[in-house]
């Protein structure tokens, strides 16, 4: 039986369900195709993926379609930094960490990440048609790849409880060259408001994130990024920032990242 809510997310609510399982329930505007596609990737990925919650059905709540996972305990990131902002780096190794080690896994039997990145930038209604042209030919000189990618790996969705890493939210995984990856998560880290935060936490927090992608960056690239590389991630966030304005963003974000994408792409054009 459905209990209490105990997390709100962009695509659906999350309310216990018994002692070890929890609903993820989808909002109506998501349609039946996205709610199996999330299911059936993560039935696919959890054969592979150490990192995953069980799954253990798809299931229909009144007019809300729902997928039935394993209770995931301990907390996110983001509260544990919260807490202990002190730890911050430490927390940014495991991020970073946890995130090599998921790139390290090819998986084949995933969608292809440049295929739906191309198919979000043709069909936005938020992009003029000039621009969509020089995103999509930004997008077509990237290369592929078999990596998993996750493609909304941030704080809010890694979990921890003692040695255990848990992530969440695998709806947009797909598998791609791993630097998109990470250009997803620099983006989200750079520039994602987060709604409801009072005014005097505003500075702190724009602290915290910006040592908390400085640690991940550096762990990640441990002996620093190639110039070749460096190149392509810039490349790939270009390409993000335009598939992000399809997201329901609050209206601060839309503004900053459309002035970011045209900046990007003057650079990259001139």
């Amino acid at each position: 039986m459905i209990g209490k809510k105990i997390g709100t997310g962009r695509t659906a609510e999350v309310y216990e369900w018994s002692d070890n399982q929890v609903i993820k329930l989808f909002y109506p505007s998501v349609s039946p195709e996205e709610a199996q596609r999330e299911y059936e990737v993560q039935c696919l990925l959890q054969e592979e993926v150490p990192f995953c919650a069980e799954v253990y059905g798809l299931l229909k709540v009144e007019d809300r379609l729902g997928i039935l996972y394993e209770k995931v305990h301990g907390e996110s990131l983001s509260s544990m930094i919260f807490k202990n902002p002190d730890q911050i780096m430490r927390y940014a190794q495991i991020m970073a960490d946890t995130h090599k080690s998921l790139h390290s896994i090819d998986f084949s039997r995933l969608p292809s990440l440049k295929e739906a990145l191309g198919h979000i930038i043709h069909h936005s209604s938020h992009l003029e048609e000039r621009t969509k042209e020089m995103v999509l030919e930004v997008l077509f000189a990237l290369p592929d790849g078999e990596a998993i990618c996750h493609m909304d790996f941030h704080p809010e969705n890694i979990y921890l409880s003692g040695e255990r890493v848990t992530v969440l939210d695998w709806m947009t995984a797909a598998k791609g060259h791993p630097l998109a990856d990470v250009a997803r998560t620099e983006m989200i880290l750079k520039y994602a408001v987060i709604p409801g935060v009072p005014e005097d936490l505003k500075d702190q927090m724009s602290v915290a994130r910006e040592e908390l992608l400085s640690g991940y960056h550096e762990t990640y690239f441990p002996e620093g990024i190639s110039v070749e590389d460096a190149g392509l991630l810039k490349s790939f966030e270009t390409v993000l920032l335009a598939t992000r304005l399809s997201e329901n963003l609050p209206a601060v974000e839309v503004s900053e990242i459309k002035k970011e994408l045209l900046r990007q792409l003057e650079e990259t054009m001139s």
